[in-house]
């Protein structure tokens, strides 16, 4: 697809609408496609138009956060979502702000994890999680989400009683998940309680298995590498019952 032929030229406000609109359709489009940088750059363009909208230019930044988180780019995507979150703070849908809300939880997820080598860097990113994770937990629809979210924290932190109550309301808000599971493997087998660690591994696997078996998006890939650390966990729970 020409992105030129793309750029948006407006003269009208009905024009400007119509144009909009049609180049909405297109970004959706390459976002279907994992055309994440042509998505960026449409999005770039419909942004340049001073007749544009609060509501439009709110959900084309949020939009652009995601395509951001999807390339890995955690900081950019944190400079749209903050932008996203101040315009909805107190205008437009509850609901759409409880989604910016735990979006931004998830992608202080990611930074912390994108620097777990930089203690000062990982800290104030997980205490972000934590802080925004608690103001939409109870009111999202992702709740489990953001429960291992959480769970992976305190674990990390050696929270442990914190880390099992995350994982436990995690896999009691979604049975069918994996990760719950998997956070309370490894919380037992941090503890050095193998046999248990091996049954909530054995869960999570059974769930992953039939996870990937419906899996064919772009997101397969995490799966598979969180299938990858079930593995190692529970290899590291044989290895030490066997030794």
């Amino acid at each position: 697809m020409d992105k030129e032929a793309a750029k948006p030229e407006y003269s009208t406000k009905e024009e400007e609408k119509n144009l909009t609109k049609e180049l909405e359709s297109k970004i959706d489009e390459f976002y279907r496609q994992g055309c994440f940088e042509d998505c960026i750059g449409l999005i770039n363009d419909i942004l340049k138009n001073p007749m544009l909208d609060r509501n439009r230019r709110t959900h084309l930044l949020f939009k652009r956060s995601n395509c951001y988180r999807k390339m890995d780019n955690f900081e950019q995507a944190e400079d749209d979502l903050l932008k996203v979150f101040e315009m909805t703070a107190t205008t437009g849908s509850r609901d759409f702000h409880m989604r910016v809300l735990t979006t931004m939880t998830s992608n202080y997820a990611d930074l912390a994890k994108l620097h777990k080598d930089n203690p000062e860097k990982k800290k104030k990113y997980q205490d972000l999680c934590l802080e925004k994770g608690s103001l939409c937990v109870n009111d999202s629809k992702q709740q489990y989400f953001l429960y291992n979210h959480m769970g992976d924290i305190y674990l990390d932190r050696k929270q442990i009683d914190e880390a099992i109550k995350a994982y436990t309301i995690a896999k009691k808000d979604n049975p069918d998940d994996y990760w719950g599971y998997m956070g309370i493997g490894h919380v037992y087998l941090e503890q050095k309680q193998y046999a248990e660690s091996i049954r909530y591994y054995d869960k999570a696997t059974e769930l992953m298995e039939k996870k990937l078996e419906t899996t064919t998006d772009r997101t397969r890939p995490l799966h598979e590498k969180k299938f990858d650390e079930i593995k190692e966990g529970r290899k590291k729970a044989i290895d030490a019952l066997s030794g």
